[in-house]
């Protein structure tokens, strides 16, 4: 390419970024009238939340330019060490063993307290329940339970009543029990505690089920994945994943999880620091991944797990539409099952012009160093 060619791009590419940082520092002048707003009735995560998609949008103006990368990269480089040191403190084999331990204190406190009382008759209903860390397919696998006459799917319409969503990450919300359980390091008390919590919120929609079978499209429900396998032992668990770098490109792009940062990520219950939410989306995918697949893996009827690639569920494939159904006992048609899996869902989240988080092509080589830390410790675990 000639130096003449190559200026011109370079000078069209500079006068693009130009003209887009224009439009956000214009646009940004009325969202300070929304910054006053929301610290007049001081609601801080909905500051985070708007200043959060503005971030992300600068970020996307200045990814046309190379030294925002070469910024980027250098900054994560710097810190990868750090990274590194966590990941080999909880390594697979590491939480692994960790959950083992956990189960021997759940099962404990489960025989030592009468939990019986407040599940009564519900106890052995069949009861399915969709585990997965989000941006998996969960939106449309609910609405596919739907189209079932048997079934009663919700998804986040569960939480409503209890005005879970208002102005909170659901993560965030339960962070402090994911902690817990995922370090083990809680009491018998605190275990209690945490089992009482959960069956007293969950068995006001249990106990008006009706003739219809539950189905539980919550990701929040992962948080009590062990304690639901044990307080409700014919329940049955659909686990939903998917490539990395697909969900997180996904988390960033439709700016969701604004508020994990409080996701407590060490032992003493200190931030493990990340700079950005980028890398703190790479720990949610792999260790949520991990818990998931860790404790599935330890209960011994597998007929009571079916593990889904979400991608699957849109390559209209006759085996994941066959296995969907024998698992759930539906009877509904391949050519329906195709037909469903052909549309396009969250509609009401789509992305900004300008909040589209990079495409993994386009990613600093650390980008990818980061993410590949991560993930190498499910890569080969979890059982398609």
């Amino acid at each position: 390419m000639s130096s003449e060619v190559f200026n011109k791009q370079n000078l069209k590419r500079h006068a693009l970024v130009a003209k887009q940082l224009a439009k956000w520092i214009l646009k940004n002048i009325f969202n300070v009238f929304i910054l006053l707003y929301f610290l007049a009735i001081w609601r801080i995560p909905g500051i985070r939340s708007i200043f959060y998609r503005e971030v992300i949008a600068l970020q996307n103006i200045f990814s046309s330019t190379r030294f925002y990368w070469q910024f980027l990269d250098s900054q994560y480089r710097s810190d990868l060490s750090v990274y590194q040191e966590y990941v080999a403190e909880n390594s697979y084999d590491v939480v692994y063993g960790r959950q083992v331990d956990f189960l021997v204190s759940l099962e404990r406190v489960i025989r030592e307290n009468d939990f019986d009382s407040i599940v009564a008759e519900q106890k052995h209903e069949e009861l399915t329940w969709v585990m997965s860390t989000g941006r998996c397919g969960v939106d449309a696998i609910d609405r596919y339970f739907k189209m079932s006459e048997a079934h009663n799917s919700v998804h986040r319409e569960f939480y409503k009543d209890e005005k879970y969503y208002e102005f909170k990450s659901t993560w965030t919300t339960k962070s402090y029990e994911l902690s817990k359980i995922f370090y083990n390091n809680a009491t018998d008390a605190e275990i209690k505690s945490i089992i009482t919590g959960f069956l007293e919120r969950r068995m006001k929609t249990i106990r008006r089920r009706g003739e219809k079978r539950w189905v539980f499209c919550e990701h929040v429900d992962t948080v009590w994945l062990p304690i639901i396998l044990r307080i409700f032992p014919s329940s049955k668990i659909v686990f939903l994943f998917k490539n990395p770098h697909d969900v997180i490109t996904s988390y960033m792009s439709k700016q969701l999880y604004t508020s994990a940062q409080e996701m407590p990520l060490s032992k003493s219950q200190d931030k493990l620091e990340f700079k950005t939410l980028f890398g703190l989306m790479c720990w949610f995918h792999t260790y949520i991944n991990m818990y998931i697949n860790i404790h599935c893996d330890l209960i011994e009827d597998d007929r009571r797990i079916l593990r889904i690639n979400g991608l699957d569920l849109f390559r209209k494939d006759p085996g994941t539409h066959s296995k969907l159904n024998d698992f759930m006992s539906m009877q509904t048609p391949l050519e329906k099952y195709n037909e469903h899996f052909s549309g396009r869902y969250n509609s009401q989240l789509r992305r900004a012009e300008l909040s589209q988080f990079p495409r993994k092509e386009n990613w600093p080589d650390s980008y990818h160093e980061l993410l590949n830390l991560f993930s190498s410790q499910i890569d080969h675990n979890i059982r398609h």
